[in-house]
């Protein structure tokens, strides 16, 4: 069997957010509002629990430059919580649903030719693992449907990563494994949000 890490959110990251700043790295205000139940959390990775504090920041999973470093929204707790410890198990609440998997090669390029999307019953973490045990893929980004992402990383002595949604580029600068990019994922709009998370 292949093996995985799953990389929650950068703790430190996230902490420097609620308490440092008062903001995302990203300008916008770190603000605390009552979950409605089906909301899933980026720092623990799992789905939040109806009225728990939660927070909807914008988050880039790659800190390095690069054409495919896209930042979106992601939930949070808006105080710090337990974060994710079991980094080679893979998340109970994320084992179906509808999915999209991006792979990315071992130098974080973005990897075009094996992106897919699982079914609303599919086993996810069967078709990370399958993806995982693909030679040219490193690194997948699972995107949830209505709002949360995270990583699976390949252990460092593999040799790749992988991840992506976007259309062949054209420019001819890109080879056909290229790319980089975080994981973020659509919000879905609800009354309980503060004006600033509904779409």
């Amino acid at each position: 069997m292949t093996d995985i890490h799953v990389i929650a959110i950068d703790p430190d990251r996230l902490a420097a957010m609620r308490r440092a700043t008062g903001s995302d790295e990203h300008g916008n205000p770190f603000t605390a509002f009552p979950a409605v139940g089906w909301e899933p959390l980026r720092c623990c990775l799992r789905s939040a629990a109806e009225d728990e504090s939660i927070a909807l920041i914008s988050y880039a999973a790659f800190t390095e430059p690069s054409p495919w470093r896209e930042v979106g929204p992601v939930f949070v707790h808006a105080k710090e919580c337990e974060g994710y410890p079991k980094t080679s198990v893979f998340p109970e609440s994320y084992q179906r649903g509808r999915r999209l998997l991006r792979t990315y090669a071992s130098d974080l390029t973005l990897d075009y030719d094996h992106i897919r999307m699982t079914a609303d019953d599919e086993d996810v973490e069967a078709a990370v693992r399958e993806l995982l045990a693909v030679p040219e893929v490193g690194e997948v980004h699972v995107r949830a449907a209505r709002g949360a992402v995270f990583c699976l990383r390949r252990p460092a002595s593999r040799s790749a990563r992988v991840v992506s949604r976007t259309p062949r580029p054209a420019n001819p600068a890109c080879s056909g494994r290229s790319a980089r990019s975080d994981s973020e994922a659509p919000t879905q709009r609800t009354d309980r949000c503060p004006p600033a998370a509904r779409r």
